[in-house]
């Protein structure tokens, strides 16, 4: 009995921190050489979209095949540029009109979204796109359309004080 209790009580630590994984400065500096996380644009502080990850090469590239897809749809689906950012298996995009999804990276189920409209009169120039997020701490944030930024806690559509 004690034993089933202690197991219990580790895997829902180990859930638990898994829940409000923490990006850390040292964890972004190292990126390019970690595996399984994607933290920055370009996999790297310098932008150059290298993974040392040797599952995919030369000899099995033409056989890769999709896995699940996902659609921003709706009359929303315009122009997109950004980059996902991946952290414990949690996919993390941003969509035109400043919307966020987190996804699961394995599966592509939506887990939530965050949307906010853009205020009456706003004209973008040159589409509704934006960059991308980025993770830092237990937060992901993008910057929406109108150049505010958005703090939300990782798990939830729940807004962070910044």
């Amino acid at each position: 009995m004690q034993l089933k209790l202690s197991t219990a009580l580790v895997a829902a630590g180990l859930a638990a921190a898994a829940a409000h994984a923490q990006v850390t400065d040292k964890m972004i500096q190292s990126e390019a050489t970690a595996k399984g996380n994607v933290l920055t644009w370009g996999i790297n502080t310098q932008g150059q979209r290298y993974s040392p990850l040797k599952q995919v090469n030369a000899g099995n590239a033409s056989r890769l095949l999709p896995v699940w897809a996902f659609s921003f749809g709706g009359e929303k689906q315009r122009g997109q540029e950004s980059q996902p950012v991946i952290m414990n298996g949690k996919m993390f995009v941003t969509a035109s009109y400043s919307r966020i999804y987190a996804l699961d990276a394995a599966t592509g189920k939506k887990l939530w979204k965050y949307e906010h409209r853009l205020p009456e009169g706003i004209m973008p120039c040159c589409d509704v796109v934006n960059r991308g997020a980025a993770l830092f701490d237990t937060a992901v944030s993008a910057l929406r359309s109108h150049s505010i930024v958005i703090i939300s806690d990782q798990n939830s559509t729940a807004h962070l004080p910044f």
